[in-house]
Parts: C-alpha cells; structure tokens; sequence
C-alpha cells in the first residue's frame, strides 16, 4: 500500500503541499508498481507449476491493473487539481491496495498446496522450513481458525473437515513434542484425502465444460482408487445438484419458449439419473460401468451445453 501517496494527498488536500510533489509521488509510485508487476511476471515464468496457478495468477493481474488505473487518475486528478475526485481516489486507494494484497495472499498459498508433498498449504510450508517455525505456526493457527468457518454448513464431509481441523490445530499447539513433523505428516495425507479445492485444481477442467460434471467423474474413480475419503465424493454429487439447478436458473431467464423449456426439463431429469447412478457406483464400483457412465457424462454435458447457449 502506498502510503507516502497516501499521505501526500492528504496532504495537498488540507493545503499543506504543493500538489507539483504529489504528481512527482504518484509517478514514483506507478514506477514501483510495474517493476512489481514485471518482477512478479518473471518469477511466474519461471514456476514449474504454474499451470495449477492460473486463477490465482489471473486475479494478481487483474489487481495490479486496478491498481495502476487507481494511481494514474491520482496523477490526473492531481495535475489538473481537481479536489472532489482527487478526494475520492483517495478514499478508494486503501480497497485496492488490500486486494491486491489478498490476492497475492492467495497465490502465494496455492503455491505452497502445488508443490507437495501434500495438498495443504500450511503443513507444505511448515514441513519445508527448519528454522523460525514459531511465527509460521502462530500464522497458520490464525489462519485455519478463520478456515473452519467455511465447513460448517457442508454435511458429514464438512464435519470430518472440522474435526480434522481440530486435530491440526491441536498438533500445532504441540510443536515442541517428539515426532511433531511425522504427525503433520499424517496430517497431509489425510487432509489430501478430503481437499475439495486441490482435486477442483486437478481435475475441475475437464472433459466436458461443467466443473461439477468433471469432479463428479474424477472423484468417483479416484475413491476406487483409494486417493480420496467417501464423505467428499458424496459432498461433490450433492453439490452437482445444486450445481444443475444454478445453471438452468440462470439459463432459463432468458427462455421463454415452450419448447426450450421442455428440453430443459428432459435433461435435468437425465442428469439427475446420472448423478443418482454416479452415487451407487460409489458403493459397488464396476469398471465397465463406469466408463459407460463417463460416457453419457460427456454425452449429457454436450447437450447441456448446446441448450444453455441456445
């Protein structure tokens, strides 16, 4: 956050500067934040995992852009001394700024998941570092304190969350005790069994261009597999549901056709079936099947896509 521009629009403002000095500061402050921004691009390029990144990436931008727009009207406002606008930048300076802190929170956090062992950020960062531990643990105590909140409306997956979460914190707490990295070892791999956002990183992309059809088909064969925990597979066909219904309430706005509405009606009833035969390959898993099952997947998610953009 720029707080010397801050600070000197304030400044011009209350008629203590001349506004030559803020211009002077706006410009001194845009040059830093595209050396920013050129840095960050650079090190970007460089990151072996930076497929998995993109929307984290995506958002960084988009917040140096908002950003560099909010510092050049400064610089407008101020050359031409217009007070009302220069007072309204002001006030909206600190919001952008702290998103693109956020964002940057964000990103850095994903990459810790991305490059294992594990899938949570936390313990990846912890289990990498050797010294200063205390500071990181006391961050990352805040941190899954304020993550538990998102878990509690989830059903059974979202409770064993919590009562992993519990357990975390709890290991975090007892640093000092003999065989602490191997406990958050088990950590990891059970966390990586339960981590909805780590498997949507991996395999919400495709094959066909609904992530909640995708994770659907993933998740069934990766808990045959043995790599995920039952209770975020069922989470995922509940959440499909919701995911169906979202997508034509937003699609059949528009409609209003007799016909559309029809066919609409047709292919939430066969997805519906799918998600229900999805459920009950969950507990008797034949592989035929399944990829019969994947099949109509993409079959369905090509007709749904073909009537949502009709």
């Amino acid at each position: 956050m720029p707080h010397r521009l801050l600070e000197s629009t304030q400044a011009v403002l209350d008629g203590q500067q001349l506004v030559e000095h803020l211009v002077q500061e706006s410009e001194r402050e845009l040059e830093d934040l595209r050396d920013r921004r050129d840095e960050f691009l650079e090190q970007i390029h460089h990151e072996p995992q930076k497929d998995l990144l993109l929307p984290e990436v995506t958002a960084v931008l988009e917040s140096f852009s908002l950003a560099e727009e909010w510092l050049e009207s400064c610089q407008s406002h101020a050359s031409s001394f217009d007070t009302e606008k220069l007072l309204a930048a002001w006030k909206d300076g600190p919001v952008v700024f702290q998103r693109l802190d956020f964002d940057f929170f964000r990103l850095h956090r994903t990459m810790w998941s991305v490059r294992g062992p594990f899938t949570h950020p936390g313990i990846n960062r912890l289990l990498a570092c050797e010294t200063e531990l205390e500071p990181m643990i006391q961050e990352e105590i805040v941190l899954q304190e304020n993550t538990e909140q998102n878990w509690g409306d989830s059903g059974t997956w979202g409770q064993h969350c919590l009562d992993w979460s519990e357990d975390y914190l709890i290991a975090l707490r007892q640093s000092h005790e003999p065989g602490w990295r191997g406990r958050l070892e088990t950590l990891g791999q059970q966390f990586a069994r339960m981590d909805l956002l780590g498997l949507a990183r991996q395999y919400a992309s495709g094959p066909t261009s609904y992530a909640w059809i995708n994770l659907a088909l993933h998740s069934l064969y990766l808990l045959h597999q043995g790599a995920v925990d039952v209770h975020l597979v069922e989470h995922i066909f509940d959440s499909a549901k919701e995911q169906l219904a979202a997508t034509w309430e937003s699609a059949n706005s528009a409609r209003s056709k007799l016909k559309q509405a029809q066919n609409a009606a047709e292919i939430t009833d066969e997805l519906l079936q799918w998600l229900e035969e999805g459920k009950g390959l969950c507990k008797s898993f034949k592989p035929e099947v399944y990829q019969a099952w994947c099949e109509d997947a993409v079959a369905l998610g090509e007709e749904l896509r073909s009537q949502v953009d009709g």
